[in-house]
C-alpha cells in the first residue's frame, strides 16, 4: 500500500508512523500476555520441556522468561 495522498507529501509518513506505533502497542500487549501465560503454566506445574515446546522456546529462553529477564524477540 504505497499510495501517496495528494497535497501533503508527509501524510504517508505520518500515517505509517502512527500505524507502526499502534502495532508496537499491540506487540507489547501480546508479549506481556505470553509472559504471563508462561509464568502461570509454570506455577501450575507444567512440565518445563513441554512448556518450552508449546511456547516455541529453547530451554535457555524459557528460563530467561521465567526468571524475569525476557529475551528480545
Amino acid at each position: 500500500m504505497d499510495v501517496v495522498p495528494a497535497g501533503d507529501p508527509l501524510e504517508a509518513v505520518r500515517l505509517a508512523s502512527a500505524r507502526a506505533e499502534s502495532v508496537q502497542w499491540e506487540l507489547d500487549a501480546a508479549q506481556e500476555q505470553f509472559e504471563n501465560a508462561l509464568r502461570n503454566a509454570s506455577r501450575l506445574g507444567a512440565d518445563q520441556k513441554e512448556l518450552g515446546r508449546a511456547a516455541g522456546l529453547t530451554e535457555v529462553e524459557l528460563q530467561e522468561f521465567l526468571g524475569g529477564s525476557a529475551p528480545s524477540m
